[in-house]
């Protein structure tokens, strides 16, 4: 035999056998109680006396022996109140001065201890609302000298309900150490787990309930939160001591949570599964409906046989709800060890909770309720596969999201591109545009003089002055085109400007004098564009050289004359005017289609005062130029003109002739 190091020494001296034997008497004087340790006492014969005084009543006043336990529904269901339990104590002699204890196991509602005509304490108060111990062990302290030897006197104060599962169960009495284990390993199977339970269903509901407000109220977390809230308020009746209304109110909503949350399984089951069958929740939601309807005006004596049968016809739904979890799990789609978890945990949670009805019924003696131990377990896994839901959606959300990113920026890219080859092709079209505008201008302006000057001086029809003047014309004309090319998004006062600075000398050179009347409005500020802006010039110019060139006038005057949305240009001589039954010169057709890419609207009068030609511009639609049918379509405007006007403005299409 092999010996512990710290025992050699001894075995050595007293051999190995005597060791053995020593260690052995160690270890029976350890674990053997002591010689003068009392076994406890089961009190299970009672007298009962029907007495609702506070104090015990006088030993005189006869009662009734019952065998305990004893359950008043059985006996005597439609009494109430308290009543006295009377039972005598045979105590050996030689116990000492170790305080003993009183385990009462099971009692309904409330319990107060006596012995030998002294208090020794109850589970709480008898007044409405009475203490709620019907799940509730009971473990009293009693002093050692309490207890004489011999005969005892044992007192117990109960109150019943009427019409409800009044009980009284056997007593234990013996040394406190002797009990206090039973004791204390009841109380954590009834009481202590039904706190946890509690709990750990409130932890659950409160996070699903975020979960639920996360998800935009989604059903499948909606009806969950639903069940786990109505379990929570209905499991507080296993340990809540002290209610907080009356017990009949009590009552009537720890069963209305009972019900709903058995209920609200049947449209989550439907939901998880991704089915929907509204008969069947409506018809299940009916129930929980008709029940309360029931039950609730309902009296004392019909209360408990109506909710039974209601808490039963509940239960069927939550065997529905396992069924349909366990026959669809192996042709659905959701996680294997949720199918094994519901498989193991929802039978299971039925045979509790038909054993509990079954205590309900009075149909198993022994009032022991354990829905408390079984829905903390199918709860939470409820809890884990929603929560598992939740984050896979989230996860996949979050996928979408990066994918959609990544699509996003492709897009982006893709448009960034489109943008900048679309600058790109307006840039050039730009250019195009203003590389045939320059060509355009120079060929009908510059060109045009320079070709009609050379043909005259080919035909000897010009002199050294002519020849010189068309020149001239030629140049203003030039330096005009080159001007146009930095209009860009000039305005109409800088458009007038550009003009009287190239028209004033001509006129000047001419000795006519020249009258310049723009005054300061707001629509001088009205951006035209390169385009547009030239074709007034050009309009300006025509009116301006025509008067010069035929009309022999003393003065030539410019005038800006702002109208609502318009600006009228006029430019007026006093010279001969456009004698009658004169043809429609090239100036007069070149000024007309000016006008007209222009987007106004021309109109020329002329007199034996002189000559006005007046150029009418939208201001609204400045800075664009209008498509010609836009112009044509509007009617021609009346000016303020001269009575002995020869020539009015042409009414086909609004532009003057």
């Amino acid at each position: 035999m092999r010996v512990n190091p710290v025992l050699r020494p001894l075995s050595r001296r007293v051999g190995s056998r005597r060791c053995a034997w020593l260690i052995g008497a160690a270890v029976a004087i350890a674990f053997c109680p002591p010689v003068n340790a009392q076994e406890p006492i089961l009190l299970d014969r009672a007298e009962l006396v029907l007495d609702g005084s506070p104090t015990p009543p006088r030993a005189d006043r006869p009662g009734e022996w019952v065998d305990l336990p004893d359950d008043w529904r059985l006996r005597r269901p439609d009494r109430g109140g308290i009543a006295w339990y009377r039972m005598q104590l045979d105590a050996p002699s030689g116990r000492g001065a170790d305080p003993w204890a009183v385990y009462l196991p099971s009692v309904n509602m409330n319990a107060q201890v006596w012995v030998n005509g002294v208090s020794v304490g109850g589970c709480g108060r008898f007044e409405e609302p009475v203490a709620h111990c019907f799940n509730r062990p009971l473990f009293l302290r009693v002093p050692g000298p309490l207890i004489l030897d011999g005969s005892n006197r044992v007192e117990v104060k109960i109150f019943v309900y009427p019409h409800q599962y009044g009980r009284l169960g056997a007593l234990w009495l013996g040394p406190e150490h002797r009990l206090a284990s039973e004791y204390e390993w009841r109380y954590t199977l009834q009481i202590t787990l039904s706190q946890i339970a509690t709990a750990v269903v409130a932890s659950v509901a409160a996070f699903l309930c975020a979960l639920w407000i996360a998800s935009g109220f989604e059903g499948v977390y909606g009806y969950f939160v639903l069940s786990t809230a109505a379990w929570t308020i209905a499991s507080c009746n296993y340990w809540l001591r002290d209610l907080p209304v009356s017990h009949w109110v009590w009552e009537r909503i720890i069963h209305l949570g009972l019900d709903v949350c058995l209920v609200a399984l049947v449209p989550w089951v439907h939901r998880i599964l991704g089915e929907r069958w509204p008969r069947v929740e409506s018809a299940a939601a009916a129930t929980a409906t008709l029940g309360l309807a029931i039950t609730a005006p309902s009296s004392a004596e019909a209360f408990y046989p109506l909710v039974n049968w209601v808490h039963a016809a509940t239960l069927l739904w939550a065997i529905y709800a396992c069924v349909v979890v366990i026959r669809r799990h192996g042709c659905r789609p959701f996680l294997a060890w949720d199918g094994v978890v519901y498989a193991l945990v929802g039978p299971g949670a039925v045979l509790l909770g038909s054993h509990d009805l079954a205590v309900q019924f009075g149909w198993v003696g022994t009032p022991v309720y354990l829905a408390p131990l079984t829905v903390p377990l199918i709860l939470p896994s409820f809890g884990a596969t929603l929560t598992r839901r939740f984050l896979e959606a989230g996860r996949r959300r979050a996928s979408d999201a990066r994918e959609l990113n990544v699509r996003v920026q492709e897009r982006e890219e893709v448009l960034a591109r489109s943008y900048h080859e679309r600058r790109a092709l307006e840039r050039n079209e730009a250019r195009c545009q203003e590389r045939q505008r320059l060509t355009r201008e120079i060929h009908d302006g510059l060109g045009g003089h320079l070709v009609a000057t050379l043909s005259l001086v080919e035909g000897g029809k010009l002199g050294d002055s002519g020849v010189a003047e068309a020149l001239r014309m030629a140049v203003e004309d030039m330096r005009l085109v080159l001007d146009s090319a930095d209009l860009g998004a000039a305005c109409l006062g800088e458009v007038l400007g550009l003009g009287r600075e190239r028209l004033e000398p001509v006129v000047v050179r001419h000795q006519i004098r020249f009258v310049w009347q723009v005054p300061l409005h707001a629509y001088l500020d009205v951006p035209l564009g390169s385009e547009r802006g030239m074709h007034v010039l050009r309009v300006l110019q025509e009116a301006v050289t025509n008067g010069v060139r035929h009309a022999g006038p003393k003065q030539i005057s410019i005038a800006a004359i702002a109208e609502l949305g318009t600006v009228r240009i006029e430019v007026r001589d006093d010279g001969s005017g456009i004698q009658p039954g004169a043809g429609r010169g090239r100036g007069i057709r070149n000024m007309q289609e000016r006008a007209l890419h222009a987007g106004a609207c021309l109109r020329i009068l002329s007199g034996s005062t002189g000559t006005c030609v007046a150029l009418e511009l939208d201001m609204d639609a400045a800075g664009s130029t209008p498509r010609p049918e836009s112009i044509l379509g509007r009617g021609p405007r009346r000016l303020p003109l001269p009575e002995n006007e020869l020539r009015a403005c042409d009414r086909s299409g609004g532009r003057g002739s």
